[in-house]
């Protein structure tokens, strides 16, 4: 569908004499005219939200000039917008196909998942998901009981496998209590009924791009990771983490395993 609506577009813009012509896309060469900022591939030509510029004092403080017209700086694909990529040059642009096929939703563009092999809008919000399900942070709804992404682990079925100071929860994961007049849970997380959870809604968000958490004390060493609007840093130990945290593949996060 997505794609039908793009080629409507490019038909009305190729009516009023707009940049996009067969022989642009033949060459995939992105590029920006007095219509606008498009990118190509052997099948169309596409429109993205940039606006054209022929050097950096046309864009905001926070962005460059490149050929895509002004884009935002970036360090992960999470940084940039719906239908994007952070390109190895280190600025958000967009994905390579509008209707890009796939084979996971790691081979598609930030805020989109893959379903049928192709790559599409994933949710945003609750409001679009079914009765009893929410938004993951995955771009898919799921369960509201067990909003998790990819395959489920259970990593423990009792609390004795967690440890002191800790309990195995209804998800199969250990958490750490807490004090709900005085709590203290691992960053990213909150006091719920004497228990540290994922903070749901972030009352006073560090982050909405990873580029946001350039001026955290905590990202000094080894830089950071915007995670649901925390900065959460980049790991190579448990060393490099904050209190009730581990490093699990680079990233600090809360110790959600049972003692070894």
């Amino acid at each position: 569908m997505k794609r039908i609506l793009f080629s409507l577009s490019i038909v009305a813009l190729l009516a009023f004499g707009a940049g996009c012509s067969d022989d642009d896309c033949n060459f995939c060469t992105p590029y920006c005219d007095d219509s606008g900022c498009y990118n190509c591939d052997g099948s169309g030509c596409w429109l993205v939200d940039n606006l054209p510029c022929e050097s950096e004092t046309q864009c905001a403080a926070d962005e460059v000039c490149t050929e895509f017209g002004c884009a935002h700086p970036c360090s992960f694909d999470s940084d940039c917008g719906l239908n994007e990529r952070c390109l190895p040059a280190g600025y958000c642009g967009p994905a390579e196909d509008i209707a890009q096929t796939c084979d996971t939703d790691d081979d598609c563009a930030h805020g989109m998942i893959c379903e049928d092999n192709v790559c599409i809008e994933g949710c945003v919000s609750d409001s679009e998901c079914g009765t009893d399900e929410v938004c993951a942070a995955c771009g898919r709804c799921q369960p509201a009981d067990n909003p998790v992404c990819g395959e489920y682990k259970e990593y423990c079925s009792d609390s004795a496998e967690c440890g002191e100071g800790r309990i195995c929860t209804d998800l199969a994961r250990c958490a750490y209590e807490c004090d709900m007049s005085e709590p203290v849970c691992p960053r990213g997380q909150v006091c719920s009924d004497s228990v540290c959870i994922d903070d749901p809604a972030p009352a006073n968000p560090e982050c909405l791009n990873s580029i946001d958490c350039a001026t955290q004390t905590i990202c000094d060493a080894n830089g950071c990771l915007c995670v649901n609007q925390y900065c959460q840093p980049l790991c190579d130990t448990i060393a490099d983490c904050d209190f009730g945290q581990i490093c699990d593949l680079g990233l600090c996060k809360a110790n959600y395993r049972p003692e070894e």
